[in-house]
C-alpha cells in the first residue's frame, strides 16, 4: 500500500510541476502568470517536502515499535547504526556486561 502511495505522490508532484510549465509557458510574459506559475512550483515542492517527511516520520517510528512498513529497508542501516552506537562503552565506564570496566587508553608520552 505504501508504495502505491509514494508512487501516486510522484505522479501528483510531475503533474502539478508540468500545470505550472503550462501557466509559465502560456503567460506570454505578463508578471503575474508568471508568479502564479511560480507560486505553483512552490507549492509543489512544499507539498512533496511535506509528504516525504511525514513518511520518512512515519517509516522511522513504525521501525522503532518494530513494525516493518513502507521502505523500511532504507532506515534499517539508520536502525542498525543507531542500535551499534548505543551499544558502544565509554572508556573508563561500564559496559553493556554488568561489573565490566573498560580500561582507560594508554596516554602517550612525549
Amino acid at each position: 500500500v505504501m508504495n502505491w502511495l509514494v508512487f501516486l505522490v510522484g505522479i501528483v508532484f510531475v503533474l502539478v510541476v508540468a500545470y505550472g510549465a503550462w501557466k509559465a509557458s502560456t503567460a506570454a510574459g505578463d508578471p503575474r502568470g508568471l508568479d502564479s506559475a511560480k507560486s505553483t512550483w512552490s507549492y509543489a515542492i512544499f507539498g512533496l517536502l511535506i509528504i516525504v517527511g511525514f513518511f520518512a516520520l512515519f517509516t522511522i517510528v513504525s521501525g522503532l515499535f518494530g513494525f516493518k512498513i513502507g521502505f523500511t529497508e532504507i532506515f534499517d542501516g539508520i536502525f542498525k547504526g543507531i542500535s551499534e552506537l548505543t551499544q558502544l562503552a565509554i572508556p573508563g565506564s561500564t559496559s553493556t556486561n554488568p561489573g565490566t570496566v573498560i580500561p582507560d587508553p594508554p596516554q602517550q608520552i612525549e
